[in-house]
């Protein structure tokens, strides 16, 4: 099983093609699977759960797209 999912310049293409002959919302799932115990490549990291480095990410995220 791939770790991630690439998404293609053609899967992009579909998508927005779809949203524009639709005018439902296009909805999206991700299914996560996380660690017991954090595993970056960067020992000094894996001082956490996996749902820990997860939420870390994800405020991360958030954070970034709130900069945009």
């Amino acid at each position: 099983m791939k770790p991630h999912l690439e998404i293609t310049e053609d899967n992009l293409a579909a998508m927005e093609a779809y949203a524009v002959s639709n005018d439902k919302p296009i909805v999206m799932v991700n299914l996560m699977r996380v660690r017991p115990n954090a595993e970056y490549d960067d020992p000094a990291l894996n001082d956490c759960t996996g749902s820990d480095a997860l939420a870390r990410y994800t405020l991360g995220s958030a954070e970034e797209r709130s900069r945009s």
